[in-house]
This record gives structure tokens, C-alpha cells and sequence, in this order.
């Protein structure tokens, strides 16, 4: 029987991201908020959901060991394409952790 269960000692895992200005972050798996509008947004029309995919990759790489906050600004510079093969990787990533526990 267990102990009980610390919350502190979890081993986080972590996306490895690197942006245009070669920046490095280690983006952890999303919070649920997070989570729950990305999936929203996947399977939304593409032309209706353009800005709010941009506004949950800045969410998405601000939830980084680091602690840095991306700025929507900043995501803004990158094409449609990139934005949608990241969170096609991110999401790889997350199915990855989910499928290890299993």
C-alpha cells in the first residue's frame, strides 16, 4: 500500500522548443484549460479560429521550466504552416506521455 502521494516529486516532462530568435524553451504538458481550447481548436473551421490558435501557442510555450511568458506578438511572426506543424509535434508529444503511461 502506498504512502501517500506527493505532488511536488512528479517527474515533469518537457517539450524542447526553439524559437526564430533561438531561444530555447522546455514546455511542459498543458494545463487543462489549455488542453481543452487546443483540442477545441483543432477541430474548429480553420478561417474562424486563425487568431485564438496563435493566442494557445503563445499559451502553450508560456508554460516553460523557464518561466518566460511568449507573447502573442511574438507567435504572430510565424506562418500558418509553422503554427500548425508545431502543434501538430506538440501534440505528438502529448500522445507520446499518454500512450508511456499505459
Amino acid at each position: 500500500m502506498a504512502n501517500g502521494f506527493n505532488f511536488n516529486k512528479v517527474q515533469r516532462r518537457y517539450f524542447n522548443v526553439t524559437l526564430k530568435n533561438g531561444k530555447t524553451y522546455l514546455v511542459a504538458m498543458p494545463e487543462k484549460a489549455t488542453f481543452e481550447t487546443l483540442v477545441a481548436l483543432k477541430s474548429a473551421a480553420v478561417e474562424d479560429v486563425i487568431e485564438d490558435l496563435y493566442e494557445c501557442v503563445a499559451k502553450i510555450i508560456s508554460n516553460n521550466k523557464q518561466g518566460y511568458k511568449v507573447k502573442m506578438e511574438d507567435i504572430k511572426a510565424y506562418s500558418f504552416d509553422e503554427i500548425m506543424q508545431f502543434i501538430g509535434a506538440y501534440t505528438d508529444f502529448i500522445q507520446g506521455l499518454k500512450n508511456e503511461k499505459n
